[in-house]
């Protein structure tokens, strides 16, 4: 039979409220109603037991009305009788069992006691199950103990001013919810046992499951807290046994060195969205962890891992932040579709998809934003990892957008990878990088970037790698910068498309395509490949392996002056511009095409803007463009061939710009020029006066 014990600190004395035994259940579940009110009389450093106790020559009885109940519907239950009177009452089994944690057992068998209502008054204490660290009577259990707390009609509620503890030192002490309960009062839920920490792999014993068939939901009140190391939402090896939590107050692991795992399963009858809705806070400290298995409606509420702690999400988030202090940490799981899903977040903290794992963006393909004001990292190892992976990937599912000025790392890995899942929306998913967003280290993308933000290719081994199918269209900053031998790796030149800055440092290697519509190029190291000039600025110190076609843009090899070498250029509209700051010759701009130069339209400037040079007399500058292949200049079939003009000249001086073979030179001369000279100089310096002071910034 269930046996619960009462061991109270005080003498009983009258109180208005009302207290209510713990009724024994047998097995085979819950029976006929009982409308009485129990209540626990208790008395004065004495135990008590559900049956009568013989003191002297009388018969004592432990409950009022006389005697607890032997069957039926469980009735409300109240603890002692008096608000200045701390009582403990302890539901166990009939006597102490064997002290071995490993015999086996199912998780729902064995008695348990019962209510309608619970009401705990603050200073008083029910716990079930019961552990030696804690001094709890002689009968703390490694049996089984089980409270039930019923829903008969319309809800039901555990009203917690003191202490509700379910405690186990091996086999399960477990709270049952049928129906729905509500959890609330000031006092404190416990989950925890008197195991030391080298002994936490059974800290998960203490379960608040789904009693009934189906429908199962606890609901926590703003104000109340539960906390601990055990298990919430768990239905074990039970067939039934859902459970919907509704956390409105505060949810915490804080047992060092163990967790406590939230596993809500939905009801199907009626179905809900979430099983786990969160507008309060579930939050890991202390050394602990948390295990969010199940998917989350997180509107309004917080989940937070404090320093040295860790939070482990396994489903979908929807809304709310997600926040770490300290070394705390946020990890998501899985992978594929059954990886987690974050939808309308805000980040603040650190929150990473660790190594083998995944993160998704964009449940069911809605659109999103995530505001990221701290860091989402992938591919470390994840502290309990022991395989020998080291990538992580960022799946879209739909078109998502990072706002907030926070960091998204890669580690300097392969494998990691920015990928994507197109048939819910019937195409690539765009994410979209905002403005106060900056991107670091090495991945492969196969989904589309528009970056406003700012991508930093830095990898010391790996590449950046815009793979097949992949693309960034550049609005804010691209920085290559990495020390691998090649730090960022395009296709086609229509997988990156600049419209903003894009700058190759000295030192690293840019390699594939590049079309630039608007924006700056900076190539002060190596650009591997074929560059599509159709608007913007391209210049440089750096070399350009490959060929280079200005439709529409500004060519101005140089950094304010400098050189610039390239394969074959090939120029049908827009401007090479070639500065002219000083008379020596690192004072001035020089192009070194290695293969053929075509020059078929647009014009060739020659700046004199910024010249500090000889004020008179005349003077020559040479090799500012040398063509090592064949010079092209005009159009075999057309015709049309660029125009040269020289801009920036004072007043008083005139100049004259020659080809000598391959090589183009120009020279000055003091003269007073002619009325039309003087337009076309200020004409000149009106159409190319934008590209002259973009160089200098």
């Amino acid at each position: 039979m269930t046996h619960i014990e009462f061991v109270s600190a005080r003498p009983a004395a009258a109180r208005l409220t009302r207290l209510a035994a713990l009724i024994g259940l047998a097995l085979g579940g819950i029976q006929s109603a009982q409308a009485t009110d129990y209540v626990w009389l208790g008395d004065a450093d004495t135990l008590w037991t559900t049956g009568n106790k013989l003191v002297g020559s009388t018969f004592q009885s432990n409950w009022t009305p006389s005697g607890p109940p032997s069957a039926g519907l469980p009735s409300p239950v109240f603890i002692d009788n008096n608000p200045a009177r701390n009582s403990t009452v302890q539901v166990s089994p009939a006597s102490p069992v064997a002290a071995n944690p490993f015999c086996p057992s199912s998780f729902n068998c064995g008695p348990g006691a019962a209510a309608a209502r619970l009401t705990i008054d603050s200073g008083d204490t029910l716990v079930v199950g019961g552990s030696a660290s804690f001094s709890d009577a002689i009968n703390y259990t490694y049996g089984i103990s089980r409270l039930v707390v019923v829903d008969t009609g319309g809800g039901t509620t555990i009203t917690n001013n003191g202490t509700l503890r379910i405690t186990s030192d091996g086999q399960f002490a477990t709270l049952g919810i049928s129906g729905h309960v509500t959890l609330s009062g000031t006092g404190q839920t416990l989950l925890s046992n008197g195991y030391t920490n080298d002994r936490a792999t059974f800290n998960d014993n203490q379960v608040i499951f789904g009693y009934s068939t189906d429908a199962n939901t606890l609901e926590i009140a703003a104000g109340h807290t539960l906390r601990g190391a055990g298990r919430l939402g768990y239905n074990g090896t039970l067939s039934s046994g859902r459970l919907v939590v509704i956390n409105h107050g505060d949810v915490i692991a804080d047992n060092p060195n163990s967790f406590l795992m939230v596993m809500t399963s939905p009801n199907t009858t009626p179905s809900v969205p979430y099983s786990l809705v969160n507008t309060g806070s579930m939050r890991a400290e202390n050394g602990s962890r948390m295990w969010i298995t199940t998917a989350m409606n997180n509107a309004g509420g917080v989940v937070e891992a404090r320093n040295g702690s860790s939070i482990d999400l396994g489903a979908s988030v929807l809304g709310g932040t997600l926040r770490t202090s300290g070394s705390g940490r946020i990890f998501t799981d899985g992978t594929n579709a059954s990886a987690t899903f974050l939808t309308s977040v805000t980040i603040e903290g650190r929150v990473e998809a660790t190594s083998g794992n995944e993160m998704n963006f964009g449940l069911n393909g809605l659109t999103n934003t995530i505001t990221n004001n701290g860091v989402i990292a992938f591919g470390n190892a994840h502290p309990r990892d022991v395989s020998a992976t080291t990538y992580a990937k960022l799946r879209l599912f739909g078109d998502t957008a990072l706002a907030g000025n926070g960091t998204v790392e890669f580690t300097d890995d392969a494998g990691n990878m920015i990928d994507y899942y197109g048939n819910i929306i019937g195409r690539v998913p765009v994410l979209t990088v905002g403005s106060g967003q900056t991107f670091r280290g090495v991945a492969q993308l196969r989904g589309e970037i528009v970056n406003q933000g700012r991508i930093e290719a830095n990898g010391t081994v790996n590449a950046f790698t815009i793979a097949s199918g992949g693309k960034i269209t550049n609005q804010g900053t691209v920085d290559v910068s990495g020390a691998a031998s090649v730090a960022l790796q395009t296709g086609s030149p229509f997988q990156f498309v600049n419209q903003g800055e894009l700058i190759v440092r000295s030192g690293s290697t840019m390699s594939g395509g590049l079309t630039q519509t608007a924006g700056v190029a900076t190539v002060l190291g190596t650009l591997n490949g074929n560059v599509l000039l159709q608007g913007g600025l391209l210049k440089g110190t750096g070399t350009i392996v490959g060929n280079v076609s200005n439709s529409g843009g500004i060519f101005a090899p140089g950094t304010s002056p400098g050189t610039l070498t390239l394969s074959n250029y090939t120029q049908t509209g827009g401007d090479l511009v070639l500065e002219i700051d000083g008379d020596d010759p690192a004072l001035r701009d020089h192009l070194i095409i290695l293969g053929s130069g075509n020059f078929y339209g647009g014009r060739i400037v020659l700046d004199f803007s910024d010249y500090t040079g000889t004020g008179t007399g005349a003077v020559s500058f040479a090799n500012l463009l040398e063509v090592g292949g064949t010079l092209r200049l005009a159009h075999p079939t057309t015709g049309s061939a660029a125009t040269i003009e020289v801009i920036g000249l004072t007043p008083g001086r005139q100049a004259t710009a020659a080809w000598n073979g391959k090589t183009l030179g120009v020279s000055l001369v003091s003269a007073v020029p002619e009325p039309e000279t003087y337009a076309l100089m200020l004409a000149g310096l009106g159409l190319i006066g934008l590209a002259a002071a973009r160089r200098r910034r």
